[in-house]
């Protein structure tokens, strides 16, 4: 994962849990910043990030297109 430090992979039983947008206070999980738009971030570089950091932990998929 060197060409991404900051990205930890955990694993396929892992899972991140994302609050409503309303929700912006504690206890329990909440935004500190609450999000702007529809989108918490651009679809297209989420992609391009999580295929990145599969790559790198696991390695090519067989039969993969390159």
């Amino acid at each position: 994962m060197s060409r991404l430090p900051h990205i930890q992979v955990w694993g396929a039983t892992a899972y991140i849990e994302v609050p409503p947008a309303a929700c912006t206070t504690g206890p329990g999980i909440h935004w500190r910043v609450p999000p702007r738009d529809c989108c918490l971030t651009d679809p297209t570089a989420l992609l391009a990030a999580l295929r990145t950091a599969t790559r790198e932990a696991l390695g090519p998929r067989e039969g993969a297109r390159r």
